[in-house]
């Protein structure tokens, strides 16, 4: 008999995941499957680091950190390392804890979605208007920053690499909020 738990492991490739490395902000390679060694762990994954949807998102996060402090918190961009940095700096913040995947092979064998379709519809569109009426705007693009086209997604996983919760975005700016993730 299936349950939710393994329709959900389904949609992520664990194998994959166990040996890909993301980058940390001084370009030094990280085992993805080290996120879960001590246990639950949130994982994040934000378009890029010029996203204004994803500015949005993690201060969102951000701002939730005192009834969010019992659990890990990750987030994984797919630009260069080195805008961890001005990301962080952009959100006025250095606490957060960014990796980055320029490769997108973490965010492919975790199910996320990429294309054009899911970045220029009406909800992205959308999306775009409510947060410039929010004060969030798109920095001036650099290569660096990453892959437009790619869509976040955010899961929850409990060592040794059960996945407990697997949400992918359809659009820009469609994320859920912590009140939907795992409460263990």
């Amino acid at each position: 008999m299936k349950t939710k738990t393994d329709n959900i492991q389904n949609k992520v490739d664990l194998l994959a995941l166990k040996r890909l490395n993301i980058l940390s902000e001084k370009n030094e390679k990280i085992m993805f499957s080290s996120l879960w060694e001590t246990g639950q762990v949130i994982i994040i994954f934000i378009r890029h680091f010029g996203c204004p949807s994803c500015k949005a998102h993690v201060q969102s996060i951000w701002e939730q950190k005192e009834k969010l402090k019992d659990k890990r918190i990750v987030f994984i961009g797919n630009g260069q390392p080195a805008m961890i940095k001005k990301f962080k700096e952009e959100l006025e913040t250095t606490d957060l804890e960014i990796y980055t995947d320029p490769s997108l092979d973490t965010f492919e064998a975790c199910g996320l979605k990429k294309g054009l379709r899911y970045l220029i519809n009406f909800k992205s569109m959308k999306s775009m208007i409510d947060l410039k009426k929010k004060g969030y705007h798109m920095s001036a693009w650099e290569d660096e920053f990453g892959d437009k086209t790619q869509m976040g997604g955010i899961l929850a996983f409990k060592e040794p690499g059960l996945l407990l919760y697997h949400y992918v975005s359809n659009y820009l700016g469609d994320f859920d909020d912590a009140e939907s993730w795992p409460k263990d």
